[in-house]
């Protein structure tokens, strides 16, 4: 029976050890185990960590089967007769199977029986080796396929791989046995879109020269790859589509691997976390990449306020992540200022700036995450600038312990902030708690380790109706009866401590 635009579908759902999801379009919202309804354009998930739960939804009428698109796998139990039985959801696109080590060889020729599946996650599944991809091979509707820590799969499995020619995102995520040989297989998944190796080590410059044929690649992870150098880097460079680049912690390339990088004019998201070998110079070359939308430089510790100022240059940058770059001073922040698209910002850990530095962050109204978490110079006087960015979702003040109650009523005029932290702010009294039920936007609040706090302070939060989080471990001055009223008044929210 088909559902038509007019009709919706009641459905009650059985309680399992597992959940549920709605799926609308690319949306998943988890619901609860109760009667729903599901119009013709809504979609069930599922996720189950027992054979038990898995039967119960199996038994389950076929006009719910039939709108069940995408299940979630999750135990050790699960064997070759469960897979088998997977075959009566017709219209299943996506299952996930982590931690299923007592399937068989025989359990995943069943899978073949998918006929409309369209993405396949393996997750620790160390029962899947070379044999079982021949009938993989067969599902060619396939367009995602994740392998993470799979470490029985060679180069013969992959061999089996390279003929699925509609996949665009194969994630193979800490998988021990991909090297060179492997990647000369991927090599001719022509229509592959977004690749996955961070953490395979045996891979080295040589396996890059087989990625640089991948021309429709966009996304790419080479994350903790120590044997990558500059010459590895320029094979990546001839790949003119790429515009998500994720090189953390790769540490054997030099500033000539940033002049090819710049060659990558469609770059919008680049990651360089923990690449220690990252210098001004470096980003020097990194400012001729005029789509960049997103900079991660944490911990680059060679980073000065020389290097910040070639980054300014990238006017239509929106993310900027500078967390423990410790040589930044208020200098590099008024270069900041220059970005004027800047969305969200972490000076995580830049323990030289000061309120001057902030006084230049006030003048990026477009912000909406800001990070200054161990930034302990910064004052109250720091803090009234931070009430400029109306615009203002998430703000991170932890360990900024020259913060007062005076600064957080600077806050409080910031109505649309829905994430507050301010774990270590010890000067912060009642009085601040005060302030900050003014902020009617919040879902979550760290007041951990503020020990000047008490029952008398936790009582005004019980007007933040949308608060959903609370942290208050180390709150020494609150006690049970302050908790336990708070939420009996605020049913949804939960509270650490």
């Amino acid at each position: 029976m088909d559902i038509n635009d007019n009709q919706k579908l009641a459905i009650e759902l059985p309680k399992i050890e597992g959940y549920f999801y709605k799926i609308i379009g690319d949306e998943e919202k988890l619901i609860p185990t109760e009667n729903i309804l599901l119009n013709s354009n809504e979609y069930l998930g599922v996720g189950v960590s027992t054979p038990e739960a898995f039967k119960k939804v199996l038994d389950l009428s076929d006009l719910i089967l039939d709108k069940i698109t995408s299940f979630d796998l999750s135990s050790p139990k699960i064997n070759d007769d469960e897979i088998k039985r997977l075959s009566i959801l017709g219209n299943l696109q996506k299952l996930s199977f982590h931690d299923c080590n007592t399937i068989t060889t025989k359990g995943l020729e069943y899978l073949s029986d998918l006929g409309s599946l369209k993405s396949l996650i393996f997750g620790n599944c160390n029962v899947i080796s070379d044999n079982e991809f021949m009938y993989i091979t067969k599902l060619n509707k396939l367009q995602t396929l994740h392998l993470r820590e799979c470490d029985n799969i060679t180069d013969i499995g992959f061999e089996y791989i390279s003929n699925l020619k509609d996949l665009q995102t194969l994630l193979l995520f800490k998988s021990d046995k991909v090297n060179d040989k492997v990647l000369e297989h991927i090599s001719k998944l022509k229509n592959l879109y977004n690749l996955d190796i961070e953490s395979c080590t045996e891979i080295t410059d040589q396996g890059l020269e087989h990625i640089s044929k991948l021309k429709n690649l966009q996304i790419l992870n080479l994350g903790c790859f120590d044997q990558i150098s500059d010459k590895g880097i320029y094979y990546i460079s001839k790949i003119k589509g790429l515009k998500d680049l994720n090189l953390w912690d790769c540490n054997a390339f030099t500033n000539k691997s940033f002049q090819y990088i710049s060659d990558l004019q469609n770059l919008q998201i680049l990651v360089l976390y923990e690449c220690n070998r990252t210098t001004n110079d470096g980003l020097q070359y990194i400012s001729n990449l005029t789509n960049l939308r997103s900079l991660d430089l944490r911990f680059c510790k060679q980073i000065s306020d020389k290097g910040i100022s070639y980054i300014s240059e990238l006017k239509d940058l929106q993310t900027l992540n500078l967390n423990g770059c410790k040589q930044v001073t208020d200098k590099g922040i008024s270069y900041i200022s220059e970005l004027k698209d800047l969305q969200t910002l972490n000076l995580n850990g830049c323990k030289q700036v000061t309120d001057k530095g902030i006084s230049y962050i006030s003048e990026l109204k477009d912000l909406k995450a800001l990070d200054l978490e161990g930034c302990y110079k910064i004052t109250d006087k720091g803090i009234s600038y931070v009430s400029e960015l109306k615009d203002l979702k998430a703000l991170n003040l932890n360990g900024c312990k020259q913060v007062t109650d005076k600064g957080i009523s600077y806050i409080s005029v910031l109505k649309g902030l829905q994430t507050l932290k301010l774990r270590g702010c010890q000067q912060i009294r009642d009085k601040s708690l005060f302030y900050i039920s003014k902020l009617q936007d919040l879902k979550s609040l760290d007041l951990s380790y503020c020990s000047k706090i008490r029952d008398n302070g936790l009582s005004y939060l019980s007007t933040l109706q949308d608060l959903q989080e609370l942290s208050l471990f180390c709150c020494c001055k609150i006690n049970k009866f302050g908790v336990t009223k708070l939420q009996e008044q605020l049913k949804s929210l939960e509270i650490e401590r």
